[in-house]
């Protein structure tokens, strides 16, 4: 069984392990760890929908039928892993040596052939990996004191040579990637919560924190991160980002402040907005370009099982991409984009007119369909039928000193104005007419 992390098996993993299996008696046996996720937050009946849920009645396995399936195999790991129930059915009722008579019974490994054996090795737990069988007939006769003494003996970390390493760290993320035997060995004890006391705690894609810089001119942005120390640093030093900007435009000072604990992602990204228009109905100029919620790109989230899952619904790699065109290039970017589109077949032709129809009503904007589908936008200009199939979309508005007062006017609050006319509060923003604008609305 794989050694994973308390929180690996979210609901959308286990439901991708639950497909693999047609019972809860395959799913329970195969993995333990994600059967006993499922169970313990209860997503048992929604991610095994798609299983037969038969229930033998009480009495059914008797030792007549025990005995017929037993037959089938020649070895009892393979009867146990195949037909679970019959063979637990037969071991609770002590039948278990009489149907299994007839199978092949594991070497029988003697002392000598064990010694040998265990001179291949200078490490126990080499043995114990490479050749199981002859390692636990030792275990069971007692032999492992005698045939390990030549064997190197493992260091087994104390506590206090633990709390010594972690000490030396500021995070878990720290500690787990420089002395990642003392990380297990404490996890192993559960001391790992005792000497990571003094540890800053971060989050992860799950959990984030909202966090707000403050400019003395009265100007604040608004984010969130699951590691607001490292959040800061990047805005400070990444070109693209909105601080970064204005800092360099206006060399004003600032005051970075953590305005939540972690919370769940999308609780934060609910806050995050929320945090926003509190700021901008106080008085504050957010320079903030981007509504609030923005959860950014989660790794996690498109593994190869996922990809492969949701690529089995297309026939064509040209409608997986416009289908699902994130999972198509976490594919691509992951390495195993061929393998996930083996089952698909070429389409060469190009697209009917209802069929860019489709797609052009995606957009809402002519830039927006040209950055995400710019073939199609290409295709339908070189036919001669932008003109109609992108009829819907917003015109770009080029914004003026009065268009945007006269625009302001329509709304009583700030929060209002930002939320109806996102571009015309930038462009007063930007410009210095915001208080002008908003001279007629309530605090």
């Amino acid at each position: 069984m794989r050694n994973l992390m308390y929180g690996y098996w979210t609901k959308e993993r286990c439901r991708v392990e639950a497909l693999k299996y047609k019972s809860r008696s395959d799913f329970r046996f195969n993995c333990k760890s994600a059967y006993g996720a499922a169970w313990a937050h209860g997503w048992l009946d929604d991610i095994c929908s798609h299983m037969k849920f038969i229930v033998k009645p009480s009495g059914y396995w008797t030792k007549h039928r025990c005995e017929a399936i037993a037959k089938k195999y020649g070895r009892r790991s393979e009867f146990q892993k195949n037909e679970p129930a019959a063979y637990s059915a037969a071991w609770k009722n002590g039948w278990l040596d009489d149907i299994c008579v007839h199978m092949l019974r594991p070497h029988q490994y003697s002392m000598d052939e064990c010694r040998l054996i265990a001179l291949r090795y200078h490490v126990e737990r080499e043995w114990r990996i490479n050749s199981t069988a002859s390692y636990i007939q030792a275990r069971k006769n007692g032999w492992l004191p005698e045939l390990t003494a030549h064997m190197k003996k493992m260091h087994r970390y104390t506590k206090e040579e633990c709390q010594a390493e972690a000490s030396k760290y500021v995070t878990r993320k720290e500690f787990i990637e420089n002395a990642p035997q003392h990380y297990f060995r404490a996890c192993k004890k559960h001391w790992i919560k005792d000497i990571s006391q003094h540890m800053k705690r971060i989050g992860n894609y799950e959990f984030r924190k909202i966090y707000v810089f403050e400019f003395e001119d009265h100007h604040a942005y608004v984010g969130l991160a699951k590691d607001p120390g490292e959040r800061e640093k990047e805005h400070l030093r990444s070109p693209r980002s909105y601080v970064y900007k204005y800092i360099k435009e206006t060399e004003c000072r600032y005051t970075f402040k953590e305005l939540s604990d972690f919370l769940p992602k999308d609780i934060a990204a609910e806050q995050e907005d929320m945090w926003i228009n509190r700021y901008a109905d106080a008085g504050w100029i957010m320079i903030n370009q981007k509504a609030g919620g923005d959860l950014g790109y989660d790794p996690t989230k498109y593994t190869k099982e996922v990809c492969a899952q949701i690529a089995k619904k297309y026939k064509y790699r040209v409608d997986f991409i416009r289908g699902d065109k994130l999972v198509y290039n976490a594919a691509s970017r992951k390495g195993f984009l061929d393998e996930i589109c083996a089952h698909m077949q070429l389409k060469r032709q190009m697209p009917t007119k209802e069929e860019c129809e489709r797609i052009a009503n995606q957009y809402k904007t002519v830039t927006e369909f040209n950055k995400k589908d710019k073939n199609i936008y290409r295709y339908i200009r070189r036919k001669g039928w932008f003109a109609e199939l992108c009829a819907h979309m917003k015109k770009r508005v080029y914004w003026t000193k009065e268009s945007v007062v006269v625009e302001a006017q329509k709304y009583q609050s700030r929060m209002a104005f930002r939320k109806g006319s996102l571009g015309a509060c930038n462009y007063a923003v930007k410009h210095g007419l915001y208080e002008l604008c908003c001279a007629h609305m309530k605090k």
